[in-house]
């Protein structure tokens, strides 16, 4: 019967021992998951301010394109109007007052 016992009282201590062993490797695990997890989260944030980053050049590029030539588009209406010799606008001046009084 003694034997019997010691033979119990073995089983008990190595699965109080298998036990631990798995309690300790669970933690282990989870650890290392709760890593890549962060590592994960970490690439992708990066990945997202790269993007946003990206994102952000292009469209600030593509609006000093716009804003340059609408720039060069406004010198050339300013150009074009310059251009207009004042006997020109004197010319439909009178015409625009001329027909004003007609009407």
């Amino acid at each position: 019967m003694g034997l019997i016992i010691n033979d119990v009282i073995t089983i008990e201590k190595e699965a109080d021992s298998i036990l631990e062993n798995a309690y300790t490797e669970a933690k282990r695990i989870e650890k290392e998951c709760e890593e890549e997890i962060r590592s994960y989260e970490n690439e992708k944030r990066l990945k997202l301010e790269e993007s946003i980053a990206l994102f952000k050049e292009k469209a600030e590029n593509e609006f000093k394109e716009a804003f340059k030539r609408l720039e060069e588009e406004e010198k050339s209406l300013l150009e074009a109007i310059d251009s207009i010799h004042n006997d020109v606008i004197e010319r439909h001046a009178e015409a625009l007052v001329s027909k004003l009084f007609e009407l």
